[in-house]
């Protein structure tokens, strides 16, 4: 059944898509690796993160479901855009310059990007 195309093209494209890593483990390995995070901080912060995707659906319900989808877009953008780029303070070492410490400052921006995406998948 492989051999017919409507069965091969689909099995193709999920193994190539399944066999690709995904965005957050490169991310994730500079965190083990440079940053030297413990695999139970990063359990915690997975866990906190999940919690933060909650709020964001209850902020969403709350306040922003009656809101134009348009607006609700473009400032879920903006925030995460923002948020990403602050990786770039963290890797260049910014942040430590800053005086915030490396593990208060991935939690922060990784709990914000739950609570923005938890926001505009619901949007």
């Amino acid at each position: 059944t492989l051999k017919h195309p409507k069965t091969l093209y689909p099995v193709l494209i999920l193994t190539a898509l399944l066999s690709m890593p995904i965005a957050s483990e490169p991310l994730r390995m500079y965190f083990v690796e440079e940053l030297k995070f413990s695999a139970s901080f990063l359990g915690v912060m997975d866990a906190m993160c999940t919690v933060a995707g909650a709020i964001g659906l209850i902020v969403y319900a709350g306040t922003i479901a009656e809101s134009p989808m348009q607006g609700v877009f473009f400032w879920c953008t903006i925030v995460v855009i923002i948020c990403n780029l602050w990786l770039v303070l963290l890797v260049t070492g910014v942040s430590r310059e800053l005086g915030i410490d490396d593990k208060v400052f991935v939690f922060s921006d990784k709990m914000v990007n739950n609570v923005v995406a938890a926001i505009c998948s619901n949007t």
